[in-house]
């Protein structure tokens, strides 16, 4: 019986030969903790790999996106990015942040609908 590592790793052709991944830090992804992140992570490496073949993009960033004030998530990441041999391209953003940005560049009427979006993203992780 295969274990849903090995699927993933079959899956995600490369992991294991990645020189981000510590190899002998596997035990460490699949804490419950950390399982998510790096599944994510997978997924944004696996996107950008499937564009490169299509001249799209050359690079590309990993982005974790949360509430600056959810200690799991700054306490995951961070443990997380021990466990790599390089981590330039996996970025933390709060949400926080993006909002204020979003509110910033809305002008116009036409963008009253992603104030609409800004104010019910930030009620619905943030509170406010």
């Amino acid at each position: 019986m295969r274990s849903v590592l090995q699927d993933l790793g079959d899956n995600q052709p490369g992991w294991r030969t990645s020189p981000m991944f510590k190899l002998d830090s596997v035990d460490e992804y699949k804490n419950p903790k950390l399982w998510q992140i790096w599944r994510d992570h997978l997924l944004s490496i696996s996107m950008i790999k499937k564009y490169n073949e299509f001249g799209e993009y050359d690079d590309g960033y990993f982005i974790y996106l949360y509430p600056s004030q959810n200690t799991e998530c700054r306490d995951g990441i961070n443990k997380y990015k021990n466990y790599l041999n390089n981590t330039h391209n996996v970025l933390e953003i709060y949400l926080e942040d993006i909002i204020a940005k979003i509110r910033m560049n809305i002008e116009d009427d036409w963008t009253k609908e992603l104030s609409d979006w800004a104010n019910e993203l930030s009620e619905r992780y943030i509170g406010k």
